[in-house]
């Protein structure tokens, strides 16, 4: 399946700009920068399990938080 696949790397045009597209395997990673790493610790049915590491400053959400928390401004 696409999420198994070793590393697969192209960019698609999505919502009117770009996204890089990546895949990894379990226990893979990827960083962001000197300061951000992406891991992927889990691969299950239809759900990805990441963690991330960044520094305390960096403000990392869902998606559904950030939306809710930009509607309250």
């Amino acid at each position: 399946g696409f999420l198994t696949d070793k590393v697969v790397l192209y960019c698609i045009n999505y919502w009117g700009g770009f996204m890089l597209v990546l895949s990894r395997k379990a226990e893979e990673s990827m960083f962001i920068g000197d300061d951000i790493k992406i891991t992927v610790l889990d691969i299950r049915g239809g759900q990805v399990r990441i963690g991330i590491t960044a520094p305390q400053d960096i403000k990392i959400h869902r998606e559904e938080v950030y939306e809710r928390i930009n509607q309250e401004d």
